[in-house]
């Protein structure tokens, strides 16, 4: 069974536009992004600061704490996808 189908095939068999499907990669990258703002939310409310001072704090302290730095990859993580997402969404 193959997958992939025409513009015209998606319009004649489901009814839907191109605009419509747009809408809906749109509507689930934002509820992607909205996902990845309350990760990164969270983080800024348990450090107190944002991504960057947060950063330069974990790489200029002298002792290494390793929740931190696992925290400081997720957090790193997250903004790096929220970035790819905010890049869809302005293509689309």
């Amino acid at each position: 069974m193959e997958f992939y189908m025409e513009k015209a095939q998606l319009n004649e068999t489901y009814g839907l536009s191109s605009q419509d499907i747009k809408n809906y990669v749109k509507m689930k990258l934002y509820t992607d992004l909205t996902l990845v703002k309350e990760k990164l939310t969270l983080y800024k409310q348990k450090y107190a600061c944002d991504f960057k001072h947060f950063e330069k704090k974990i790489k200029s302290a002298e002792e290494e704490n390793f929740e931190h730095w696992d925290d400081y990859m997720e957090w790193k993580a997250f903004s790096l996808k929220q970035e790819k997402l905010l890049e869809k969404i302005a293509v689309i």
